[in-house]
């Protein structure tokens, strides 16, 4: 298996069939490891997104901003919880065995440079597969190269 990296616009089902995939080599006593984000919604508003692992550990992402907010990352109307993010999912990355879902690359996650250096290491290890997903126009290395992600 090489690496795969979904690709498409938000709603789409990329999430949807990362965890399918996720799922299926379970089943089959794959380990894999990683993580998906997942939409929040209060009153069929969007009101942010978590972080949730494999092994189910959940996280805050990213929330609406309010007015007494700080957060010097935004994206969008979104603040987003940068440390919370790599408290959770860092230190996926030191437990890969062979596989590693990363649902997503996206600006939002691509604000910890830890990250970014996380996903470089993992799609160019030859031993280890990576499922991921982006939306349509992110391209992750050209953002981090370009320092865009800021």
């Amino acid at each position: 298996m090489k690496n795969i990296i979904l690709q498409g616009l938000p709603g789409v089902g990329k999430t949807t069939l990362t965890k399918k995939i996720a799922n299926k080599l379970k089943d089959l006593a794959v380990d894999v490891t990683g993580f998906y984000t997942e939409e929040l919604r209060e009153n069929n508003y969007r009101i942010g997104f978590d972080v949730v692992t494999l092994d189910n550990k959940r996280g805050i992402l990213a929330r609406k901003t309010n007015a007494g907010d700080n957060s010097k990352y935004k994206v969008g109307n979104y603040s987003v919880h940068i440390e919370e993010f790599e408290k959770l999912v860092l230190p996926i990355f030191d437990n890969v065995k062979s596989i590693i879902i990363i649902d997503e690359i996206g600006k939002m996650e691509m604000f910890s440079k830890t990250f970014q250096a996380n996903v470089e290491r993992v799609i160019t290890d030859k031993s280890i597969r990576v499922v991921a997903t982006q939306h349509q126009s992110f391209n992750y290395r050209e953002r981090g190269k370009q320092g865009q992600v800021t």
